[in-house]
């Protein structure tokens, strides 16, 4: 009743029984790909601040206006500034809610305008703080056009265009 198997008969149900528990595994991600993917511009962007940006705090009047709150503490940033004909440009990061959260200002005469954006450089609010004021939340229309000219700057300088 029981035969020996023939050698090729054998060979095939080794082969078999080798294969199969490969067949449920998946292929490791770095075989897969050519290469690693690019970072897109919002990452590239955190990372050249995070990287080039020195260590400061923000007062928290303006940033709470735009629902960005750490109490009545200073909020840390890395912060980088660059100067163009137009005026100063600055952008700041902080991760003070787990995630990091992108800050651009600049100064118009006695106003300093703020927009704050999530890691997506999606706008989450605006505001403006005069020298000798409150700050106040900016109307849509206007935050939105500063926020354009502002993330355009900051676009036409991240390294690995």
């Amino acid at each position: 009743m029981n035969e020996p198997l023939s050698t090729p008969r054998r060979r095939l149900v080794l082969a078999t029984l080798l294969a199969s528990p490969l067949g449920a595994c998946t292929m490791p991600e770095w075989l897969g790909q050519s290469r690693p993917p690019v970072a897109g511009r919002p990452e590239r962007l955190i990372r050249m601040v995070n990287r080039e940006g020195a260590d400061k705090m923000f007062a928290p009047d303006a940033l709470s206006v735009m629902g960005l709150n750490n109490g009545t503490r200073d909020i840390p940033v890395k912060q980088l500034a660059k100067d163009d004909p137009r005026g100063r440009h600055v952008v700041s990061v902080t991760n003070i809610r787990g995630r990091a959260e992108v800050i651009f200002h600049r100064r118009q005469g006695d106003l300093l305008v703020f927009h704050l954006a999530n890691s997506a450089l999606v706008r989450a609010g605006s505001a403006t703080y005069p020298r000798h004021g409150r700050p106040a939340r900016m109307n849509d229309g206007a935050g939105e056009m500063d926020y354009q000219n502002q993330l355009a700057f900051w676009m036409e300088r991240i390294p690995g265009r």
